[in-house]
């Protein structure tokens, strides 16, 4: 029984010793982040757009907030499209299009493979917060952490050194 102590307390400890230097490549950055950026949390007052929803509001690197509204505008129109329209109140196609737009707009380029590379990396910090969700939301149901630790593991986990070179990237076109 020791022996299977020793070899999770290994296993457990690799990990995070990786998410960790994973997480401290991020280069620090003072930028707002506004944390659940998607179309509910934008209100419309006369001719200006307000950002509402404040509770996650930080100071740090972009790609924070691009991997936050890419779950909501890329992610979740791709692989749950029903929860699109309960959460958002839009549908999958209008979401996928507005994502579309936003990455043209925020980069500055139509040119499609640089924006594949662009999606590429911030959907793989899309799944860093899917590795960390299971640790922050207590109640999360049991379907949802196997579903988040069995993406990590396909999908996060073999990526983590082509994300840290993507980032690179994509620091020096958002400083």
């Amino acid at each position: 029984m020791d022996i299977c102590r020793e070899v999770i307390s290994y296993a457990f400890n690799f990990i995070f010793g990786r998410l960790e230097r994973f997480i401290r490549q991020i280069p620090e950055r003072d930028t707002m982040v506004h944390g659940d950026f998607h179309t509910n949390n934008i209100m419309v007052q006369g001719d200006e757009l307000l950002m509402i929803d404040m509770a996650e509001i930080s100071c740090g690197h972009p790609i924070y907030g691009l991997a936050s509204s890419c779950y909501a505008h890329r992610l979740n129109p791709m692989y749950e499209p029903a929860s699109v329209m309960r959460y958002l109140n839009i549908t999958p196609e209008i979401a996928l299009r507005l994502w579309d737009v936003m990455m043209k707009h925020y980069f500055s380029t139509d040119d499609p493979e640089k924006l594949s590379r662009y999606n590429s990396v911030i959907e793989g910090f899309c799944m860093l917060k899917g590795v960390l969700i299971p640790a922050i939301w207590v109640n999360m149901p049991e379907e949802h952490k196997r579903r988040s630790v069995e993406a990590a593991r396909e999908h996060f986990f073999p990526q983590m050194d082509a994300l840290a070179e993507g980032l690179k990237e994509l620091d020096e076109i958002i400083s």
